[in-house]
């Protein structure tokens, strides 16, 4: 894969809780970084399973040392919002990553 093939851009964000008022919390997307990749319809090998049933596409970034790209937070591009369900280093070379992702709303 080239670096150039990675050229549309997705905001990373990671779920937080914030306090409220009323001593209660409530769920809040912070922002992380823009990671540059590239979108496909997913096409996962795997098993029938619960995983592989949400997947809806797969997204290749870089890798990147300073970002822990993690399962469960969420990638946004336009008004489109994609779920992380699982976080892939292709060839454990610390290169490539494949996201396996499922889009969830569209934010108007």
């Amino acid at each position: 894969m080239r670096v150039g093939s990675l050229r549309k851009p997705f905001v990373l964000q990671a779920e937080s809780l914030v306090e409220g008022d009323h001593g209660g919390s409530s769920p809040c997307w912070t922002s992380i970084a823009t990671v540059w990749g590239m979108m496909r319809l997913a096409s996962v090998d795997l098993p029938s399973s619960d995983l592989s049933r949400r997947v809806s596409h797969e997204v290749m970034v870089r890798y990147r040392k300073e970002i822990s790209i993690q399962t469960g937070m969420r990638l946004l591009s336009n008004k489109r919002v994609f779920l992380i369900r699982s976080v892939m280093d292709i060839d454990e070379a610390q290169k490539w990553q494949k996201l396996l992702v499922e889009e969830t709303v569209v934010l108007n």
